[in-house]
């Protein structure tokens, strides 16, 4: 009974704790995990933080080791979490914090998931629209503006949050014209993450069979979006030749790795 209140207890705080929502809304967190967050919580152990070996609480690192592994790393070692739940009665903060730590080491370290951030297709990894989602929060930042509050972010995804391909999947134009060296390398770099956004189901749709050029200067496209992110895009290329390029696309697949290793890192 205590297992399901406490599932209960974390599902409840999706409405009101930004955090919890994100981690369970918009990454959803693996199923595998359950039993050890669920543990954790009913331990009064995932709000904790100040360990010597990482300044962030432990649900914050919860979220690292399902984004990094059982996401990225597309990885189901269920044996070591199992171990380590078990073992949670008898453990520190400290000596949690350390087994998440070596976990996310040694099934994704930093150049594993940097390289496959640049190098593979990501459109279907359930990990990347909580990765994109960094993006926006990343721009907001540094554009000083305020950050998406759970009520807008609920909004978003009753409207439909989905990802938009900057390149489209199926091109009715000539691929050279965008550096690309023919339609094979087209095909296999369009599911990258330099080549995805989030963006709106209904601009998304709107923007169904229009070019990239279109796309990053109609103003009814992605500069009418309510993420930043995507405004940001739109304002750097709307003016460069047909949009947006392949060493665009590649050059963003390099920025959003770097961005991902450093918000989720092994050690904080």
């Amino acid at each position: 009974m205590a297992f399901f209140g406490g599932l209960e207890a974390l599902f409840q705080l999706t409405r009101t704790d930004l955090p919890t929502y994100l981690l369970f809304v918009v990454q959803d967190l693996s199923a595998i995990l359950y039993p050890l967050i669920i543990r954790l919580h009913l331990m009064g152990l995932l709000s904790r933080s100040g360990a010597p070996s990482d300044s962030r609480c432990v649900q914050d690192i919860i979220e690292t080791v399902d984004l990094r592994v059982f996401k990225l790393r597309g990885t189901n070692p269920q044996a070591d979490i199992f171990r380590i739940t078990q073992e949670l009665p008898k453990l520190s903060v400290d000596q949690v914090v350390s087994q998440l730590q070596w976990f996310c080491q040694k099934f994704m370290p930093d150049a594993m998931l940097s390289s496959r951030l640049v190098a593979e297709d990501v459109y279907r990894n359930l990990g990347l629209p909580r990765m994109l989602l960094a993006e926006e929060e990343a721009v907001r930042t540094t554009e000083k503006a305020p950050h998406l509050d759970i009520h807008q972010l609920s909004v978003l995804n009753r409207t439909g949050l989905t990802v938009e391909h900057i390149f489209p999947q199926e091109p009715r134009f000539n691929v050279r014209a965008y550096g690309f060296k023919n339609p094979d390398e087209y095909e296999q770099e369009n599911h990258r993450i330099g080549n995805l956004v989030l963006l709106e189901a209904p601009l998304n749709s709107r923007c169904n069979n229009r070019t990239v050029a279109a796309k990053m200067s109609a103003p009814d496209l992605y500069l009418s979006s309510g993420l930043d992110a995507v405004k940001k895009l739109s304002a750097d290329h709307a003016g460069s030749a047909h949009g947006f390029q392949k060493h665009d696309a590649d050059a963003r697949s390099d920025l959003l790795a770097r961005l991902v290793v450093k918000r989720w890192p092994i050690m904080g």
